[in-house]
């Protein structure tokens, strides 16, 4: 916010599944900046699962997403 400037990232998407939509968004936002595996590997630790791709079309996800898929 401070410098109005869009993050630079190499990730295009960033889905949650969490216990609330709103709780899913705010879990969401972080997945954008933060390193891929290490923001995935937060995820259960907050009771939620989360997939992410990136700019290669690289598809990643949580270790309990599959418990929703």
């Amino acid at each position: 916010p401070r410098t109005h400037d869009s993050a630079a990232t190499r990730v295009q998407t960033v889905s949650v599944i969490a216990a609330t939509g709103a709780r899913a968004e705010v879990l969401a936002k972080p997945g954008f900046l933060r390193p891929t595996a290490d923001y995935l590997a937060w995820l259960p630790t907050v009771g939620a699962a989360g997939l992410i791709i990136d700019d290669t079309g690289l598809v990643s996800t949580s270790t309990n997403w599959e418990h929703y898929a």
